[in-house]
Parts: structure tokens; sequence; C-alpha cells
């Protein structure tokens, strides 16, 4: 995808105290706006709150951050992205989301937003969106530092 096309899909979803430049942002940093990008995440899972019964493929599925904003399968679990759990039902779920990009940015910001309710500002959700730690907080002022690049560009969105 195109960065302008990215952004527009940001500036649909996005809505205050986040930026539509904002999401661009962290949407370079995650994926360089490949919306068909996977990253397996070695050893990703909950054991407390990990489903019975998962089928193989399901478990390598949900190893997985996928999309524009990175964002990984267990964080879309948490949230409900994959309604009720059916068993072998994850694989035909990734794979449309994998064909919609407004959704991808759209439970990216939920996401987002979800960090911020844990309190602080929305640079410091930004660097919760990545984790903690000192990766987390170089991650943060990577998407900064993109952040101002592409807000001369885009001014205020």
């Amino acid at each position: 995808m195109t960065e302008q096309m990215v952004f527009d899909i940001c500036q649909v979803v996005v809505r205050e105290p986040f930026s539509p430049t904002l999401l661009l942002a962290i949407a370079q940093q995650e994926s360089g706006y490949d919306h068909t990008e996977v990253r397996l995440e070695n050893g990703v899972y909950r054991r407390s709150s990990r489903p019975k019964n998962l089928t193989t493929t399901d478990e390598v599925l949900l190893s997985a951050s996928y999309g524009l904003m990175q964002t990984g399968a267990w964080t879309l679990y948490d949230l409900g992205f994959f309604g009720s759990w059916t068993y072998g039902g994850i694989a035909s779920r990734v794979d449309a989301y994998m064909e919609d990009p407004v959704s991808q940015v759209t439970w990216g910001f939920k996401v987002l937003q979800d960090k911020l309710k844990i309190g602080g500002d929305v640079f410091t959700a930004v660097r919760r969106y990545n984790g903690s730690g000192p990766m987390a907080e170089k991650y943060k002022t990577e998407v900064l530092a993109r952040y101002d690049k592409l807000s001369h560009i885009y001014h205020k969105g």
C-alpha cells in the first residue's frame, strides 16, 4: 500500500487524542505500510488464558503479529476479534483480516486506545504498544521521529 492510502485509512479510523499521522508513523515503523506483513513471535502465548484444544495451525497463527499495525494475535483475541472460539476457526478470520487494511488500522487503534486507558499520555501509549523496558522506549523514540517527519508532509492530520 502507498503511504497516502494508509494515511487516508487513518483519517477515517482515528479519533482524539490520537492523530492520523501518529498511527501512520506506527504503521510505517511496524510494517513499512505492507498490509500483508506477518511476523512470527517466538513463544508468544499466555498459559492462563490460552484456549483449550488448539489445532497446530491455530497455535502458529496465534504466535504471530499481522498487517499494517502488526497487531499480535493474542492481543486481538483479548479484544474479542476472534469472537466465540471455535476449534480450528482462526485461519479464516486471519485470512479475512489480512485482506482488510481498514480492519487492521481499526484494531491497531483499539490497542492504542487500550494502552492509553492504563494511564499516561499519548506517547506513553505508543511505548506500551510495543511493550515495556528499554526496547519499548527505543520504539517510542523511533515512532516519534517518524511522526515528526510525517507531520511536515501531512500537517495537522
